[in-house]
């Protein structure tokens, strides 16, 4: 697909983006509500970006139009709204830094020039917000910072989801350590489905048909190593454990289901490269 970006800076903190979004940051959604690794699955985000930073506030404001449609087109025109915040409640010089996040998804998929049944209409709503801490350390420890987020689901227009509404809760730990970085977290959930956020983190099976669980808990950690870093490039490595404690559940024509803590591993090397080149000498 083509990739094109026209950015307008309307002040010094102030950017307008057309096209190709920015999203190498993932938004900075909490991993719930937006996996990490759509940056390699999913088409490049398009649409427009309103980027705001400032010393004690900052914000993404996006469209990403995913699909769009022309009359009488056998396909819906999916669009998706998304808002991230970061509110510094104290002067982020200190070296202990407290701050307010906020998050936002919704998006849509119908179309009213389609040849689709409106039965096919869909609304969903992700929402997120908490509180978090850092503390920058001098010594071999970089920093060490801490993040509690409730987290919410809406399915506002639709039938798709078997859960109308339900909720998550997620505190996340988090150490850097010169070329080292460790994230552990935790999260219960209850009927929450996610737009874009790892399968892991919703109440239904991705891979049994009408399998439905009650109430999840889940601790994730993550390990990540940076061998090489400049500013045109990055390698390095990655190691995942999700570990799943005892759930219930049900499936539609089978009656209830009970499960056994269990885990999932994975494990990936990457190469990042951030190419810069002269158009004009």
């Amino acid at each position: 697909m083509p990739f094109f970006r026209a950015q307008i800076s309307l002040k010094d903190n102030l950017q307008l983006v057309f096209g190709n979004l920015y999203v190498s940051n993932n938004h900075n959604l909490i991993f719930p509500l937006y996996n990490t690794e759509l940056n390699l699955s999913s088409d490049p985000e398009a649409g427009i970006q309103l980027l705001y930073d400032s010393k004690y506030f900052a914000s993404d404001l996006w469209v990403n139009w995913q699909s769009f449609i022309f009359r009488n087109d056998t396909h819906q025109e999916v669009f998706t709204f998304g808002l991230s915040t970061k509110t510094n409640l104290i002067n982020p010089d200190n070296k202990f830094q407290l701050y307010i996040p906020i998050q936002f998804l919704a998006q849509h998929k119908g179309g009213e020039v389609d040849t689709l049944s409106t039965d096919l209409l869909q609304t969903w709503t992700n929402f997120a917000g908490g509180i978090g801490a850092n503390y920058r350390v001098d010594k071999f420890v970089d920093y060490i910072s801490f993040e509690l987020f409730y987290a919410g689901f809406v399915q506002n227009v639709g039938t798709n989801s078997p859960f109308d509404n339900g909720y998550g809760i997620y505190p996340k730990l988090s150490v850097g350590a010169k070329d080292f970085k460790l994230n552990l977290s935790y999260w219960v959930s209850k009927d929450f489905m996610s737009i874009f956020g790892s399968p892991h983190f919703i109440n239904i099976s991705t891979a049994t048909e009408n399998m439905v669980f009650n109430k999840i808990r889940i601790i994730y950690s993550q390990l990540e190593y940076c061998y090489k870093k400049n500013k045109n490039y990055s390698l390095g490595f990655e190691l995942n454990c999700i570990y799943y404690l005892p759930f219930t559940g049900y499936r539609k024509g089978y009656g209830d289901i009970i499960s056994s803590d269990y885990a999932d591993f994975s494990f990936g090397i990457y190469l990042k490269l951030n190419p810069r080149f002269k158009i004009k000498g």
